[in-house]
């Protein structure tokens, strides 16, 4: 046990009892009696299993079965659960079963009925273990973990005399048997409430008298002229009228006239039309010239207009031209003249414009 998980370990749920070695034979006599008489499964369930401890002076067979045992006690009550009930008188008083001439068949307490009557679809018993310290005190219910079992156990915390008398009538049990079950074992005030309730055998669920109010109160309200169910009306219209999105290939389509929209509508318009152009645009061009004064011999040196040193050879365009249009003025920068310009500042020699000094 040691090398399993903790909330595994916490599981295993054992009361430990030592008693002095001189008592040691009489405890011993007083449980493996008990256990032939049953009063433990009378009072604690048959999944109590009272036994002696071992240590390392016993058996090895009984050291093995005290390990399965623990095995098995760990497994159950992790497959359990429990939950707090009110409305039961005192469990451990007794009712008995009679045929129709009187004669009794067989006589339970309050704790056996519920461990025995009250099962699931499949008819296992829904009630494992049934504990109750103090007359009318809580009944600790232990159920298996199970959502069939949650929905039954929870309709028996809501009401616990409504769903006695529904699902014990499903389960075929004699009506008289069941109207004294409610007599001894719970409260007077749940048994008089219990005529509001309503319970639904196909589902096995059972609806309080206050929750019936609720419910009333709610469909009223909806029965308003004024009511809307604007949920609804959202869960119709869902999908509805939604903007389609473009494709994801399509976003970027550059052969189309325009891609992506702008926040202004003329700047769309102008641009969705490639035909018009602006009123006032630059443009740069390449510029047509004289091969004659445009070039120099092979491997000559020619000067731009922009007054940058560039070595080609062959006939190359020395300048490129640009050109400003306006709606009232066309200006036009030819290259002849920046050409001949460099050509004087070629011929020029740069030594005439120094001072001159002596030595």
């Amino acid at each position: 046990m040691s090398r399993l998980p903790s909330d595994i370990q916490t599981c295993r749920k054992v009361i430990h009892l030592e008693v002095d070695k001189q008592h040691h034979d009489l405890v011993t006599h007083l449980v493996s009696y008990a256990k032939k008489q049953g009063i433990y499964n009378k009072w604690w369930g048959s999944h109590a299993h009272p036994t002696e401890g071992v240590d390392w002076q016993s058996s090895p067979g009984d050291i093995k079965r005290a390990a399965k045992f623990a095995v098995k006690t760990t497994n159950y009550n992790a497959s359990m659960t429990s939950i707090d009930v009110y409305g039961f008188l005192n469990l451990n008083d007794t009712i008995d079963a009679k045929r129709p001439d009187g004669t009794i068949i067989r006589t339970f307490t309050g704790r056996e009925c519920l461990t025995t009557f009250f099962k699931f679809q499949d008819s296992s018993s829904l009630i494992a273990e049934v504990h109750q310290q103090v007359p009318l005190g809580t009944a600790s219910l232990v159920y298996p973990n199970i959502p069939e079992g949650e929905k039954l156990i929870s309709g028996l915390a809501k009401q616990v005399a409504a769903f006695t008398l529904g699902h014990l009538g499903d389960q075929a049990v004699d009506e008289s048997f069941v109207l004294e079950f409610l007599r001894i074992f719970v409260d007077p005030q749940l048994i008089h409430e219990a005529s509001y309730c309503v319970w639904d055998s196909d589902t096995q669920t059972l609806q309080t008298k206050a929750e019936l109010d609720e419910t009333n109160a709610s469909n009223e309200l909806e029965e308003q002229g004024w009511w809307r169910d604007v949920v609804l009306q959202y869960e119709n219209t869902k999908g509805q009228g939604k903007r389609p999105f473009a494709s994801q290939k399509a976003l970027f389509d550059l052969d189309g006239a325009q891609s992506v929209k702008t926040m202004h509508e003329a700047n769309d318009a102008s641009s969705a039309d490639p035909s018009q152009e602006s009123s006032k645009r630059v443009r740069i061009s390449k510029a047509t010239v004289d091969p004659e004064k445009s070039t120099t011999s092979s491997g000559g040196s020619v000067v731009s207009d922009e007054g940058r040193e560039n070595t080609r050879s062959g006939d190359t365009p020395t300048s490129v031209g640009v050109r400003v249009d306006e709606d009232s003025q066309d200006m036009d920068y030819s290259t002849g003249s920046s050409a001949s310009v460099a050509s004087m500042a070629s011929d020029a020699d740069p030594t005439e414009d120094l001072p001159r000094t002596d030595g």
